[in-house]
This record gives structure tokens, sequence and C-alpha cells, in this order.
């Protein structure tokens, strides 16, 4: 199967035509000049190429080379990049060999009926590439690749052990072999003369377990490998680990799959009941326990279908079962993956800005759920997914949302402006998690989810940043929102940041209704530090409404701030120079806090005067 979801870019009406039938075959969206302006298409390409997301772009070669040049580094890592003739009759995988490039360029040709051209010498030169073998296949030892393709290449003689279809191209070689091209089978092995030999082979085994809750991993990884062995089956022919969804948060399932390299899927009891009648060890205890008459079997009987067969029956130890299945053609119910659900920081607001694995995310959610005014900032994530708004004020609801959608396996992110644990999600999310069902917390289901939490850059940072260093030195940061923290809690809180003399960001520091606080937070403040003291004030940080002055703490007035403000407050030490340019800085003036160098410094003179 070929990447999806890819950001497709184009400059032209024709290449619009042409990206907006890609849209529709590969999923993902469309990069034009109209729909996104042009100076930032650069860096959503670079976002994207950071985050893995494939990249199809329409237009000469030489831009998407410039464009993503500056971020080459690891060929097995990086997403496939495929550029497009104008016209549509040539295709050409750019980059991203290792990672499908080459096949989601043979269905572009196709879909388009064009040219597809390959410049990998293993296309050019074998027809098919030795290291991208097709999904239902694995090789075992790719380092080999490049001896064996020398052999080829250099008329050694190879012998190929197994056939299938796709290897046929090696038959055009006067020097290759072929010992049958009669049977399909399970293995193939290209052996070379004077080479290690490659092996390809075929996943067709689902692998259905069950096992008690805390059963140890290497109880669990030990009568798998004896099992195989006893029935003569490679772990390479295995296709994937099936179980029951109540299991989906169990330790050692996860870690055996990581072990083996493979993907875990589950099926509710419902679901396996209906296998029933094909279980060779049905048990009453077990369905009195969880719904259905057993786990292993009815799990890899329900990936292989229902042509599928069991070729290893429940088999067990004190704590674990696992059985196998030969995989058949008819393939419905491939389970749902383990919900996850990744609460993340989007920064300020500029995709720069943006990690790469936050951009990853998003691009593989299923569900992106926030705040509308923060979904409203992600037009450029190249995803297929659902955008799931909430208006300002329903915090709890967007976050049981996005716990229950993952709780179905559905992978889900829950954006959330600057840091997602600063002010926003991550601790409603675990105090949903923590609280029982019955008292106002989430499902079971949701409760067992992969939780992931991905930092980003928050408002104070990106503000401080833009003035210099003023948190350069020991800080804290205070909301002035009343909604949820009285009134005495924050002003007691002012008041121990500003006697302990710490650099003070204030978030939310006056809506329409409350500008009081704030100023009662200023007098505070205004006890403890010198009037001359900077204050940044910072509105819309990175986005193009961007507005960000430093004055003193004698000049700061309660109109200049609202909700969408961040105020940072020097200490005692902090102050603000004149750059000599208005260019540098905050209209040419620089504010720092600084961390006692001067002091060292003092002393280190001291020390050369008393010499």
């Amino acid at each position: 199967m070929s990447p999806t979801n890819p950001i497709v870019v184009c400059f032209s009406a024709s290449g619009t035509k042409i990206g907006k039938k890609l849209v529709k075959q590969f999923g993902g969206k469309l990069l034009t000049k109209s729909l996104s302006p042009n100076q930032t298409i650069p860096d959503q390409l670079q976002s994207a190429f950071l985050g893995q997301v494939p990249i199809i772009g329409i237009c000469a070669s030489g831009i998407l080379i410039r464009i993503l040049a500056p971020l080459l580094a690891d060929k097995i890592q990086e997403p496939p990049v495929v550029c497009i003739s104008d016209d549509g009759q040539f295709v050409i995988p750019l980059l991203g060999g290792h990672n499908g490039a080459n096949r989601l360029a043979e269905e572009i040709s196709s879909l388009l009926k064009s040219q597809a051209v390959f410049t990998t010498g293993s296309y050019t030169s074998f027809g098919l590439s030795l290291v991208e073998p097709p999904d239902d296949w694995k090789l075992d030892n790719p380092d080999h690749s490049k001896s064996v393709a020398s052999a080829i290449l250099n008329g050694r003689r190879v012998v190929i052990e197994g056939y299938s279809k796709w290897i046929k191209p090696l038959s055009h070689f006067p020097n290759v072999t072929f010992q049958s091209q009669d049977i399909a089978t399970n293995k193939i092995a290209i052996i070379a003369e004077g080479s290690p030999s490659l092996n390809y082979f075929q996943k067709y085994i689902a692998m259905g377990i069950g096992c008690v809750r805390g059963c140890s991993t290497s109880e669990l990884l030990n009568l798998i490998e004896s099992k195989l062995v006893e029935i003569d089956i490679s772990l390479n022919n295995i296709e994937g680990i099936y179980s029951v969804d109540i299991k989906c948060d169990e330790h050692a399932i996860h870690q055996v799959a990581r072990k083996l390299n493979l993907p875990v899927r589950f099926f509710s009891a419902k679901t396996l009941e209906k296998l029933r009648p094909r279980l060779k060890n049905p048990s009453e205890v077990v369905y009195r326990e969880i719904g259905c008459h057993g786990v292993c079997e009815a799990a890899c009987l329900a990936r292989a279908g229902e042509d599928g067969r069991l070729i290893l029956p429940k088999s067990k130890t004190q704590n674990a079962t696992i059985a196998l299945a030969h995989i058949g053609t008819y393939r419905t119910l491939p389970g749902t993956p383990r919900g996850r659900l990744s609460v993340v920081g989007i920064g300020p607001g500029k995709i720069t800005m943006r990690s790469p694995e936050v951009t990853q995310a998003l691009t593989l959610a299923d569900e992106v759920v926030g705040y509308r005014g923060y979904l409203d900032q992600l037009e450029a994530i190249p995803s297929h997914s659902a955008l799931v708004p909430f208006e300002l004020g329903e915090e709890e609801q967007r976050c049981r949302y996005a716990l229950e959608a993952a709780g179905k396996g559905k992978q889900v992110v829950l954006v959330c402006s600057g840091d997602s644990s600063i002010y926003a999600m991550n601790s409603l999310v675990l105090e949903l998690i923590e609280i029982p069902q019955n008292q106002g917390g989430v499902s079971e289901l949701a409760k067992k989810i992969e939780l992931r939490f991905l930092p980003g850059i928050s408002a104070f940072q990106a503000a401080s940043a833009k003035a210099g260093g003023l948190i350069g030195h020991d800080f804290c940061a205070i909301s002035l929102s009343n909604l949820l923290t009285d009134t005495d809690t924050i002003l007691r809180r002012v008041k121990a940041a500003a006697q302990g003399d710490f650099v003070i960001a204030f978030y939310n520091p006056a809506s329409k209704k409350r500008k009081w606080l704030f100023e009662e937070a200023i007098e505070l403040i205004r006890i403890h530090r010198y009037s001359h003291t900077p204050v940044l004030i910072a509105k819309a940080v990175s986005r193009p409404n961007e507005n960000i002055t430093i004055r003193s703490l004698s000049e700061v007035q309660v109109n200049d701030i609202d909700m969408f403000t961040i105020v940072i407050i020097g200490n005692s030490q902090s102050r603000m120079f004149w750059s000599g340019s208005m260019l540098n800085g905050i209209n040419g003036y620089w504010g720092y806090s600084p961390r006692g160098y001067d002091q060292k410094r003092n002393n280190i003179i001291k020390e050369r005067e008393t010499e």
C-alpha cells in the first residue's frame, strides 16, 4: 500500500487540476498559491518533511530540491517526495525510496496514465526494488541487498529458491536461475555467488494472544518462540498480533509486539463470540469472565477471515495462550489498534514554531479535537483528519470527547495553543482518567488508551524571545483568571512571586469584566520592583496581527491588556537598553534578566588587581 495523506503542492492552473485528482485518490490536502500565501509554502513543505509527511509536487523538481535540501540527513527515515511535471506526463520519485516513493510514483503514473521515471539502481536495472518487496512480504536482511544486486549486475551466478510473481522480473538476467516458477511459496531466497543470500518471507500467519493481567513478557515470548519452532514457522511469516479489546493496554502483548516488530490490533468480545462455532477449545470460564468463549483462537480467526483456518489451536502456559491461523483471501475484520490520544502544543501559531513530532501526529490522526480558534490555525496540515471543534469554555467536553474517541481505537489529537501542559489540557485529561467512571470519569476503554503529551512553545517563551531574554533567570507563570482559582489565592501567589523577585509572566491578564484584578496585581508588584523595571506586553505572538511593546513598570496601563495578551514583568535586575537601531528587538530595544555573570566578571577583575 502506498503512503497516503500527502501534501500536494502546485503553482499553476493545470497543476491544480492534477492536484485535485491526486488528493481525491490519496487523501491529504492541496497547497496552492490561492489556498496559502506563497511565502509560507516553503515553511509548510519543510514542516511536512520533518513530520515524515509524503510530499507530491506538481512543479519543477528544482523547487522541491531547493526547499528540502537543508533538511536531508537520513535516507532511511525521509518520507516519499515525488515530483510531477506540470503537464502530468512524467512522475519522478526524488526522495524516500525506502519508504514507498517508487510505489507511490507507480500508482500516480497509473492514475494519470503518464510515465514514471525511476533513477534508483534497482528499478532501472531490475524493474523492482530489492529492498521494497510487496506489503505482504518482509525482507529479513536488507543490509545484504547491495552485494546481491552487484552480483546480479556483474554476471555472477545467482540462484533463486522459492517463487512469487513480484520476483519474476529477475528472470530476464541470464545468470539468474529460478529453481521453480510453477508453485508460489512463502519464502524466497536470492542466493548469489560470493554474497550472503537475501531472504524474503511472506506474512501469511495471524497470531492470536490471550493472557492474564500482569503476565510477564518473557513467559509470553518463550511460548511463542517454542511453538513456532515446534511447527516450523518463522517469526518473519507472522503478519500481526490480535487479541480482545479489554487487553489493549496489556504490557506483555505490546512488549512482545515491539520485540518482534509486529502490529497489534484488537476485537470486541462481541465480535469474537461470533466465531465460537470455529473454535477448537471453547471455554465457559472465559465466556463468564469477558463475554466470549475464547480469545486467542477467535482473534486470529477474525483476522484470517472466512476462508482462513487454524494451524495451531490454543497452546498455553500458566498465564498466556496463543493460537495461529493461516490468513485467507477474505479479510473483512482487521480489528482496531489500541486507541491513542496525543495532547499537543501547536506553539503560538506560526507553523515553523511547531515541532515535527506534532506535525506528524496531526497528519496521522483520525480526528483532531480542539477549541475552534486553535483548529483554524491548522489549515496547512496535510491530513484527512476530521476536525472536531469546541467553543471557548468547553474544555471538559473536548477532553472527554477526545478520550472516548481514542477509546474506540481511533488516533486522536487534542490541540492546545502554546504548550499543552501550561494552562492547557494535560492536567484535565489526566484528571478525567484518574476519576472513577461512576464519579464522572471516562469509560474503562478510554482509560486503556495510549496517551502522549507532545510539548510546544508557550506564548511566554515566544514573547520573551522577541524581546531578547527577560526569562533569562528564575521565573514563574501566573494566570489571573479567577474562573477556576479564587481571587485571594491568585493575589497571594502574585505577592509571593514579587517578594521572591521572580520574573513573572501573566496569562489571561484581563477580560472585559475583569480588569481590576490586573490592576491589583500590578500594584502588588510595584511595591517590590523599581519603576523602570521592563514589562513586555505581547499580543498574538508570531501571528499576522502580532503587536509587542516593551515599557517600564510605571507606564503600564490596564487598557493595553486583554485576554489575548501575555505580560512579562522583569525582576529587580532586569533591564532594557537601546540597541542603536529600530531594526533590533522591540522597536530598537532589547530586554533581558542577567544571570549574575557581571558579579563573576567583577570577581575576576578583583583577582587580577590583587595579583
